[in-house]
């Protein structure tokens, strides 16, 4: 998030078998992020602050129909800017 207000935005598909276990989280060596979990259809799944490492942001779903989601990530506040972190995603096939 290099200028405060700026937003990321990432995009991932579930295969036609869905998906369990859905763990996003964001992490870095400081920072302080939110995060949003969207249906390809704009409905949200999921929100949260702080639930990772430090500050950071974790959303973890039991189970995700097949279908494309976005992962909106801001930094806390919306007013500052995170110099680096990562986004990992991990999730099992049923």
């Amino acid at each position: 998030i290099h200028a405060a207000g700026n937003v990321d935005l990432a995009k991932f598909t579930v295969g036609s078998a869905g998906a369990r276990k859905l763990r996003l989280e964001t992490a870095g060596a400081s920072g302080d992020t939110q995060m949003w979990l969207y249906k390809g259809n704009g409905a949200q799944v999921a929100f949260n602050d702080n639930g990772g490492a430090g500050n950071f942001s974790l959303i973890t779903v039991s189970a995700l129909t097949p279908g494309t989601y976005f992962v909106k990530i801001q930094e806390y506040g919306n007013n500052g800017t995170l110099p680096a972190y990562t986004l990992k995603a991990t999730w099992t096939s049923p």
